[in-house]
């Protein structure tokens, strides 16, 4: 009896240790498939992360320089190759074209004018971190931004507007110079926006928000003294701004928070610029929102004496900021910064102001700069 079961407990065994051996190697190949799963997942999280890092370098190299444009090609190449290589910078980054030390390539171009877009990349060489065990080899990847300075495309007006010819004439690319003090005279003409006066005053109080109100279309104006309503709207604004002035019989409430909150109380908006990679402008804390003072103000076509003579309608060539000092309420006033004033009469500062948007058009040169990464 025992003599017949040796064989098959010989035979028995021998299938254990191929089912032993066939497990070991079904477990090594899974073993290594899993191991290729791993390496895969790890060296692309790794590309995605380092890419992700050379993204942000460069987007905030190309907005940065783009502040410079498109006044000085060398000023945003300069400050765009500060951003990417010094204040962003990505170890072991690097550029193909020999600018900025050969750590990335910063390229000045045209998208409406002369220099208004510039363009950056960076490139890294990243090693795989498990791969190289099953012989992936290292590869280049490469983060490009591209960002355009242009004008405001649409816009929340001042129902008042003005013409080049009584702009103070500033140099290309600027066609206005901004931060003087200047006299407007607002009363005799406004954008009609509908319900006569009481629309134009209040459109004085709040923001006359108009898609159609972009560059190029063509609005109506509102032709006559509209010595009150504008008077009630600008003393609104310097009251609700904290300034010295009364708040007019039936105007609305100042926003939330104002006068106190107001973040320019002062008439002198000197006292509050700054420098931005060399552009003097207000700071980001002092805009629409925060200070009732400061407004933008369509420029049309033609000359001021074109619409004091009737003219009904004009095409918008852009928009402006102006910084609200001050208003004559007497029939005359003899001590503003300015000189004599009639009634109505304001004076004020236009002034450049760069925010980001996604939002705009060819730069206009009245200071409503737009900068926006297009791609």
């Amino acid at each position: 009896m025992k003599q017949r079961l040796a064989p098959q407990l010989t035979i028995r065994k021998i299938a254990a240790a191929r089912a032993r051996g066939q497990a070991i190697v079904a477990m090594a190949i899974a073993f290594a498939v899993m191991m290729g799963f791993v390496a895969i997942t790890v060296d692309a999280g790794s590309i995605w992360m380092n890419r992700r890092v050379l993204q942000n370098s460069v987007d905030a190299a190309a907005l940065a320089a783009a502040q410079e444009l498109p006044g000085s090609a060398s000023g945003a190449r300069s400050i765009g190759c500060s951003y990417a290589t010094e204040k962003n910078d990505v170890t072991g980054m690097y550029g193909k074209t020999g600018s900025c030390a050969g750590l990335a390539d910063v390229v000045i171009g045209n998208s409406s004018i002369s220099n208004d877009m510039v363009t950056v990349t960076a490139y890294k060489n990243i090693a795989p971190v498990f791969g190289g065990l099953i012989g992936m080899q290292p590869k280049e990847i490469s983060a490009t931004a591209q960002a355009v300075v242009g004008s405001a495309s649409e816009s929340c007006p001042f129902p008042v507007f003005v013409t080049e010819d009584i702009l103070p004439p500033g140099s290309y690319p600027d066609k206005v110079a901004f931060n003087g003090l200047v006299k407007i005279d607002f009363k005799g003409d406004a954008i009609d926006v509908g319900s006569g006066a009481n629309g134009v005053e209040q459109g004085m109080y709040g923001d006359n928000c108009n898609t159609d109100l972009s560059i190029g279309t063509s609005v109506d104006n509102k032709p006559g003294e509209m010595t009150g309503p504008l008077l009630r709207g600008f003393e609104w604004r310097i009251y609700c701004a904290g300034g010295n002035a009364t708040k007019p019989n039936n105007s609305p409430a100042c926003p939330t928070g104002m006068p106190g909150a107001s973040t320019c109380p002062s008439a002198n908006m000197l006292s509050y610029l700054v420098t931005v990679n060399g552009v003097s402008q207000l700071p980001g804390s002092i805009n629409r929102v925060t200070c009732p003072r400061l407004v933008i103000v369509p420029v049309l076509d033609g000359t001021a004496a074109d619409y004091d003579r009737g003219k009904s309608s004009g095409h918008i060539l852009g928009f402006a900021y102006f910084y609200i000092g001050g208003v004559c309420t007497s029939v005359t006033c003899n001590s503003t910064p300015v000189g004599r004033l009639e009634k109505g009469d304001s004076w004020g500062y236009y002034v450049k102001a760069a925010f980001i948007s996604d939002l705009y058009t060819g730069y206009d040169g009245y200071g409503t700069r737009v900068v926006a990464l297009s791609n």
